[in-house]
């Protein structure tokens, strides 16, 4: 895996959602996966990311923060590199 794309959601379920189809668009050339962290928002997100079976989800149960919740993707990311986006 060449490239691990992280994005922490915190009530932004449509931003994420563009985040995802814009980044669907790129065609990248290379190996990647994505992975989607809600920090504790709840706010359907988990619905959004079922769209996208490429997409891992990944529940935190408490909001600890941005540095925290994507600390819980990166530990589940498998990329050589890994990219921290925000999606707002």
């Amino acid at each position: 895996m060449d490239l691990s794309i992280i994005i922490l959601n915190y009530y932004n379920k449509n931003l994420v959602k563009e985040l995802l189809n814009n980044i669907k668009k790129l065609n990248l050339k290379y190996d990647y996966e994505v992975l989607v962290v809600d920090n504790a928002s709840y706010d359907g997100v988990d619905e959004v990311v079922k769209k996208y079976s490429e997409v891992k989800f990944i529940q935190s149960k408490k909001n600890k923060g941005f540095a925290y919740g994507n600390n819980l993707g990166i530990k589940e990311s498998s990329g050589k590199y890994i990219l921290i986006c925000n999606p707002d």
